[in-house]
């Protein structure tokens, strides 16, 4: 009787190990995705920024930064 006990706990440890691994062959991306902005939006904020004089701010909008690490 006792060795039965020692089995059912052998399968049931096994079974917890091999159902709490994933089987999902894509796994979840880390952190946000990144920001999509089409060709006409960015050229309408490249055209504000050049009429609202931005080549004078004393902030300068980096145009060939991808990301929103701007200073604010």
């Amino acid at each position: 009787m006792e060795k039965n006990h020692y089995i059912v706990w052998i399968a049931f440890i096994i079974l917890s190990i091999a159902s709490s691994c994933s089987s999902d062959p894509d796994p979840s991306p880390v952190g946000p995705p990144a920001p999509h902005i089409s060709r006409q939006d960015s050229l309408a904020l490249v055209a504000l920024y050049k009429a609202g004089g931005g080549e004078f701010w004393d902030n300068k909008l980096l145009l060939s930064d991808k990301t929103s690490k701007q200073k604010r």
